[in-house]
């Protein structure tokens, strides 16, 4: 999964983004996430997350959102990056998560996240979803 971490990361450090060792509460990322932030406007943080499947079967999720620095539970907007809008399985990349993926469909998964990247940073910045965003509400 390594080269997947690699290149799944690399769009959103091209658009500011920087990896962070300590998430929200200075708290460490859990061992298969890899968190990355950026500053924004108004004295909030943009974060993008990358969670790998706990089984390392080639699965993984792209989440992100914004949060206030003094708020740090309090979430302005959330969102995945998806294949597809639908309300079964829409969030996840790679396959069924009980069933280890060959390494063809994790390449195929990954090159598909990484053409979409743009559009889940393009969220973060206008706030306008598209077709391969998901907005969860938030209160």
């Amino acid at each position: 999964m390594r080269f997947a971490a690699s290149k799944l990361v690399s769009p959103f450090e091209s658009a500011g983004f920087g990896r962070v060792e300590r998430e929200f509460e200075g708290a460490l990322p859990q061992i298969n996430t890899i968190s990355l932030e950026h500053s924004a406007a108004d004295d909030c943080v943009d974060f993008v997350k990358i969670i790998f499947d706990k089984y390392r079967n080639g699965n993984f999720k792209v989440i992100s959102g914004t949060r206030k620095r003094s708020q740090l539970h309090k979430w302005k907007i959330r969102a995945d990056l998806v294949c597809y809008q639908s309300d079964l399985d829409r969030a996840k990349w790679g396959g069924e998560f009980v069933e280890p993926q060959p390494k063809t469909a994790i390449k195929a998964a990954v090159a598909k996240v990484v053409g979409l990247s743009p559009q889940g940073v393009e969220y973060l910045d206008s706030k306008t979803p598209s077709p391969n965003v998901y907005v969860w509400p938030v209160s």
